[in-house]
Parts: C-alpha cells; sequence; structure tokens
C-alpha cells in the first residue's frame, strides 16, 4: 500500500510539470485515488499501533 501512495505522489508530480494544459482531470483522478488508498491505510496503522 505504502509503495502504491509513492508511485501516485510520483505520477501526480509528473502530470503537475508537464506542458499538458489538459491536466486538470488526471490531477483529479489521481488525488482522489491518493486519498481512496490512505483512508484505507489509515485504520490498519492504527491497528497495529493499538
Amino acid at each position: 500500500m505504502d509503495k502504491r501512495i509513492s508511485d501516485l505522489a510520483r505520477a501526480l508530480r509528473h502530470v503537475q510539470v508537464s506542458d499538458d494544459l489538459n491536466k486538470r482531470e488526471p490531477v483529479k483522478e489521481i488525488n482522489a485515488e491518493i486519498e481512496a488508498s490512505l483512508h484505507r491505510l489509515n485504520p490498519a496503522i492504527e491497528e497495529a499501533l493499538f
């Protein structure tokens, strides 16, 4: 899961620095996937810590 979030963050940076004028949708999609991944990861971390 952690690798997936890292890969998504890398992809997000790549899209953000691109010259593509239509990058709004890909950025929104990647951000949504990062958010969903973090929501899945958070309970697992809490369970491991407590």
